[in-house]
């Protein structure tokens, strides 16, 4: 079987998890163990190589404390809409489906509510790079008009 690479998505959300897993001192034993699956499987899941329901990603996220909607929502506004609107929501070779569509009113609340505040604050950031680069370019303009006076005072004076 051929493996395909997994998307930048895909990745984003596995790195999360696996993130989460480290830093509460999981083993991938224990956490096969919670899902009742082998520690084989379980790397399956972090390596890209398993597809991921919905289902499961939210068993992983209970045992690892996690919230749902902040693992799924890594500034990407089309995941948390696509599964709160049970659709399913592709990365790479991989899927997320919800197959229950039991998120809660409250959960598309916060995704939503969520997806606003990332999306407001990338606006900000974006502002803020125009402004630094608008800065940093002024700074440089003075720099160098004062090595030009330093420059010519140096010499003519």
């Amino acid at each position: 079987m051929e493996k395909i690479a997994p998307s930048l998505k895909n990745k984003v959300l596995l790195k999360k998890i696996r993130k989460e897993r480290e830093n509460k001192d999981f083993s991938q034993d224990y956490l096969a163990e919670k899902l009742g699956i082998t520690q084989k499987a379980y790397s399956k899941i972090e390596t890209g190589e398993t597809n991921l329901s919905l289902e499961r990603i939210k068993i992983i996220t209970e045992i690892l404390e996690m919230d749902l909607i902040e693992l799924l929502s890594n500034d990407e506004k089309i995941i948390v809409d696509s599964i709160t609107n049970n659709k399913s929501v592709n990365f790479g070779n991989n899927s997320v489906t919800n197959h229950n569509s039991d998120l809660t009113e409250r959960e598309s609340e916060v995704s939503g509510k969520r997806t606003h505040q990332l999306e407001d604050e990338i606006l900000f950031l974006r502002n803020e790079i125009l402004f630094l680069r608008k800065i940093t370019g002024a700074f440089l303009l003075i720099l160098l008009l004062y090595a030009l006076f330093f420059a010519f005072n140096h010499y003519f004076v």
